[in-house]
């Protein structure tokens, strides 16, 4: 496991399985996805922000603990901008706070860290969160990774074409009305719009909002059951979330979140996890309400149908 597309090809877990023989260092882990980041991310512009110093010192911590921190330890992720990351630039995809740095991070993004995380940036996403071509004027359009001439998707493309190009194996996401769900559509990732409330949101403007949620996308289902263990169980700053957490017991113990070790067996009953395979390629024509439509069509030029399941990592070497 030496190569830098052997380490971006791993799943979150399988790559935490490897961190945790000491297969590899955290420092390697990151170093390979800022590459794999330097090589593609100018074609795709999946991100806003690439914390490339602030994820090298994560990972040199990570690899000095005398003992993992979390399930996630070293595991380099990505964060959706518009989810506040403490020191790093969230800009909620506005010109209007290009230069915002948060002092403290989203619940959300504590846990991930709390758990081993290292986050290497901030994923693209469409102004303030709205709407489904990645685009704004800070950056993008963000293009799909297996036909940069059509798009990833929206609101979270650009998480789904980190994950889908091998950049992050596990990236988080929003999902309103199919932000995380649309984009990994298109992308041909997997990814998780838990129930409202499962994750915390002690932050958001509307109090009593059921509508919005975190979520994520990765390469495999199993990273989504971690993740949602991780990030899972209540708050008590907010009032409809899901379940009682002591933040000072271990992860894997707390109420609301049984996660199964990353090699065991299926889920639990309590996480109420449930996320859809993904689909064949279809043979018969879409549905005329769902139908994906041609670049032309649109008159931002950036919205296309799914793309052909060609592998991402082929640009690499373009």
């Amino acid at each position: 496991m030496t190569s830098d597309r052997s380490v971006c090809d791993l799943t979150a877990t399988a790559l935490a399985r490897a961190l945790a023989k000491g297969e590899l260092s955290s420092r390697d882990a990151v170093e390979a996805h800022l590459a794999r980041i330097a090589s593609l991310d100018s074609q795709l512009a999946a991100f806003v922000t690439v914390d490339a110093e602030g994820a090298r010192r994560a990972a040199d911590i990570c690899d000095a603990a005398p003992t993992r921190v979390g399930p996630l330890h070293g595991v380099p992720i990505g964060i959706k901008d518009l989810t506040d990351t403490a020191g790093v630039a969230t800009t909620y995809g506005s010109a209007l706070f290009r230069d915002h740095i948060p002092a403290e991070d989203d619940l959300v993004v504590a846990r991930l860290r709390r758990a081993g995380a290292i986050i290497l940036g901030k994923t693209n996403t469409p102004e303030f969160g709205f709407g489904a071509v990645c685009t704004n004027k800070l950056c993008g359009p963000t293009r799909n990774p297996f036909d940069p001439v059509l798009t990833s998707g929206g609101s979270s493309g650009g998480s789904a074409v980190a994950v889908a190009a091998g950049m992050v194996p596990l990236a988080h996401g929003t999902d309103f009305g199919g932000s995380v769900r649309t984009p990994a559509s298109f992308c041909d990732v997997a990814s998780i719009r838990p129930t409202p409330g499962r994750i915390p949101a002690p932050h958001r403007p509307l109090g009593w909002d059921m509508l919005a949620t975190h979520g994520f996308l990765a390469r495999g289902v199993d990273d989504l059951e971690l993740a949602l263990s991780i990030c899972g169980g209540g708050d008590v700053h907010d009032p409809l979330s899901i379940g009682v957490v002591n933040e000072d017991r271990p992860v894997a113990v707390r109420p609301g979140s049984q996660r199964r070790p990353i090699s065991g067996s299926r889920p639990s009953r309590a996480m109420s996890v449930h996320v859809s395979p993904r689909p064949a390629r279809r043979s018969e024509p879409w549905p005329m309400w769902c139908r994906p439509r041609p670049i032309a069509a649109v008159r931002s030029r950036h919205f296309g149908r799914c793309a052909p399941r060609t592998s991402p990592t082929a640009m690499a070497s373009c």
